[in-house]
């Protein structure tokens, strides 16, 4: 169910936040910088808002490794805003069945959730 709540999001987000994605992009291009782009446009709009933090990584020529870092947890939702998005720019995906999600230990004790999400 959270995923697909995050299929729903994506058009909402590309309303909002579309004006920092090149039209030229890909959707490989959109994962990969959805963090040094998007987030951080999000994070110079809105100070007190806290995306969660991606790191997209090219894991060969057709497939991406994105590793999401956030106190919320919720890799569904990540997974879903990769669908909703795959959606947008009209390409079929495979999430691979090895996604993960563990929780981490940050140098202060606090949980720090991560997931990885190979598409």
């Amino acid at each position: 169910m959270v995923e697909e709540f995050g299929i729903a999001l994506v058009p909402g987000l590309l309303e909002v936040y579309g004006f920092l994605i090149n039209p030229r992009w890909s959707f490989m291009d959109f994962l990969l910088n959805t963090e040094n782009v998007v987030h951080r446009g999000v994070r110079l709009n809105a100070p007190t808002a806290q995306p969660p933090n991606l790191q997209a990584e090219r894991a060969g020529r057709d497939s991406v490794v994105i590793t999401y870092r956030s106190k919320r947890a919720l890799c569904s939702l990540a997974k879903g805003i990769v669908r909703g998005a795959a959606a947008h720019y009209r390409v079929e995906i495979t999430i691979s069945s090895d996604s993960w999600c563990i929780s981490l230990r940050s140098s202060r004790g606090n949980a720090a959730p991560r997931c990885s999400v190979r598409c």
